[in-house]
């Protein structure tokens, strides 16, 4: 699918609090393959304050630009039931004209929103916001968020095409309604077929669709996933280590969940020369993926991530158990 949209802006925004795997172990925990230390909210912060800190980052009162639509991405947002981005909305300056929409059932919620509104921007003449955010403690998952601007002329980045898949594969990274606990029948080879599976078809439909192959992209930008399943994706389609390994932020964050795929671009970004082209890969377990292709402009390499990273406090084995336990 052609799409004709630009990133105007990106920001992020990550606790204070970094706990180091080593801490993670001492606390009786098991540390996802290739995460060396995370970012945990405090107890004060949850993912909408995070979202927020994305967002007043973005400095949207300087560009000038009219917000005519808001995106929010999370699968930790506080409430199960309500609208819970208004407190969003109306930190944008405004409480009606603003187009609210809030995805919350996987990992792949920030790629779905940006796949949803990024075909939505080019017809408005006012921008639209987009904010993948998670507050999750749990070992190797991490904490942070990541706000992006889009708009019909954008220098940032340019998205030229985007591409879906869904395969149901159940049993995988669940919470059935009423219960407070993920789920998951814990078969990672079964996993491992589901990931490929669904993120290899979107990926392969993008590049049939734009005539590319994986040599014609500097980053591919999958984050959320695991770092060993980042690998498989990327040999299995033909990518070379060195594009995905680049913009991977696992080691530093946790995995993110739905905000793994922006902390990625996000690093992709920062780095790109004009012209660069970034593969963005976003799935969600059960299954579905997103593939969008981007071009980056002139206005990218910021180092906002190196900015919003540079800023930490150490969190012990004991701390962590506390913020975990609420004690």
């Amino acid at each position: 699918m052609t799409v004709h949209a630009d990133i105007a802006g990106y920001a992020c925004y990550f606790p204070s609090g970094r706990v180091a795997a080593s801490e993670l172990r001492l606390a009786g925990t098991t540390v996802p393959a290739g995460v060396e230390a995370q970012r945990v909210p405090a107890a004060d912060e949850d993912a909408l304050t995070l979202a927020l800190g994305a967002v007043d980052r973005l400095a949207l009162h300087r560009s000038g630009r009219e917000i005519g639509a808001l995106a929010v991405a999370s699968t930790t947002l506080p409430y199960g039931r309500r609208v819970q981005s208004a407190l969003l909305v109306e930190a944008l300056g405004s409480r009606a004209g603003v187009f609210l929409t809030e995805h919350t059932t996987s990992s792949r919620a920030g790629t779905e929103a940006m796949s949803l509104h990024a075909g939505l921007a080019a017809t408005r003449d006012a921008a639209t916001v987009v904010v993948a955010s998670e507050a999750d403690s749990a070992p190797g998952a991490g904490a942070g968020a990541v706000a992006l601007l889009l708009a019909p002329d954008g220098d940032t980045a340019h998205i030229e095409a985007a591409a879906h898949s869904a395969l149901e594969r159940p049993g995988l990274d669940f919470v059935p309604t009423g219960a407070n606990h993920r789920r998951d029948i814990e078969v990672s080879g079964y996993a491992d077929e589901a990931y490929l599976g669904a993120a290899g078809l979107a990926v392969r439909a993008l590049l049939d669709d734009l005539g590319a192959k994986p040599g014609d992209y500097r980053f591919l930008a999958a984050g959320g996933a695991d770092v060993r399943r980042t690998g498989l994706l990327a040999k299995l389609l033909g990518f070379e280590a060195a594009q995905w390994r680049a913009v991977s932020t696992a080691a530093q964050t946790g995995l993110l969940g739905a905000a793994g795929p922006f902390v990625a671009l996000t690093a992709a970004l920062d780095a790109a020369l004009p012209g660069d082209r970034i593969l963005l890969v976003g799935y969600g377990a059960g299954s579905a993926a997103d593939a969008v292709s981007l071009l980056a402009g002139p206005t990218s390499g910021q180092r906002v991530l190196e900015r919003a990273l540079s800023s930490s406090r150490e969190v012990d084995a004991v701390g962590y158990l506390r913020l975990r336990t609420g004690r």
